[in-house]
């Protein structure tokens, strides 16, 4: 970026009329640290969003096994119920036999 700002500078000189050089050197020395910081800037985001993209992956998983240990469970009580109410039954069918 350094010569990009030589030759920004070189150009602008020969553009414009130039009252104060140092001001020309500043401006260019300027304008090229922010193109600069805009390149970082590009290079940063791009790198966020593959650090985003990562986390919601890692989310989607850590949801799937929740929702696979949730279904887990319910089954599971589901199959007590089942096991629950067929006990009552037969209980209730032994006292009313008994009788």
């Amino acid at each position: 970026m350094e010569h990009y700002g030589e030759i920004l500078e070189a150009e602008l000189e020969e553009a414009v009329e130039i009252k104060n050089r140092q001001a020309l050197h500043r401006f260019a020395v300027l304008l090229t640290d922010g193109m600069v910081a805009q390149r970082d800037y590009d290079r940063d985001s791009g790198g966020i969003r593959a650090d985003l993209r990562l986390l919601n992956e890692t989310m989607k998983l850590g949801f799937a096994d929740v929702n696979r240990r949730f279904d887990s469970a319910n089954r599971r009580f589901a199959m007590m119920f089942t096991f629950i109410t067929i006990g009552l039954t037969v209980l209730g069918l032994a006292i009313v036999f008994a009788r």
